[in-house]
Parts: structure tokens; C-alpha cells; sequence
């Protein structure tokens, strides 16, 4: 049996789309560039949302409805705040 480095290796070592990224430039990101947010509020924020804009939701998920209606209440409790 052959690992996945191996049949990388042997069918697309010339595909840089299947290579590993180093750990250490993994690691080395910015907070701001990481995907994963502390808090709620903290995603809400750097995700830029400004009047106007469209928010969206993949609601299907178990608990998904639970998860629409938390983010939208902290939306309109920061935009109450701003006023």
C-alpha cells in the first residue's frame, strides 16, 4: 500500500496544487490573515459589513437556523450600538 505523498509524488509531482505547505508559513500568518475569529463579533468586523450589504447563510446545517438568527441579532445590536 502506498501513502498519498507517494501517488502525489508519482502523478502530479510537477503540480504545485498538490504540494504541502511548510508548517512554519502556515503558522507564520497574521492574525488578520487567518480564517478563524475569537469571537462573533470579531468575524462580523472583518468581514467589512457596511449598510446595504447582503448577508447570506447556508441554514441547513443542524442548528442552522440557531446559528442565522444569533449572527443577525449581534448584527443589528452593533448597528443600534453605532447610532
Amino acid at each position: 500500500m502506498t501513502t498519498r505523498e507517494q501517488r502525489i509524488e508519482k502523478y502530479h509531482a510537477d503540480r504545485s496544487v498538490y504540494q504541502a505547505v511548510p508548517k512554519s508559513e502556515s503558522l507564520s500568518r497574521t492574525a488578520k490573515d487567518r480564517k478563524l475569529c475569537t469571537s462573533l463579533e470579531e468575524a462580523i468586523k472583518r468581514s467589512g459589513l457596511k449598510d446595504g450589504m447582503t448577508v447570506s447563510f447556508h441554514h441547513a446545517f443542524r442548528g442552522g437556523d440557531f446559528v442565522v438568527n444569533m449572527v443577525m441579532n449581534k448584527i443589528t445590536s452593533n448597528l443600534l450600538n453605532k447610532k
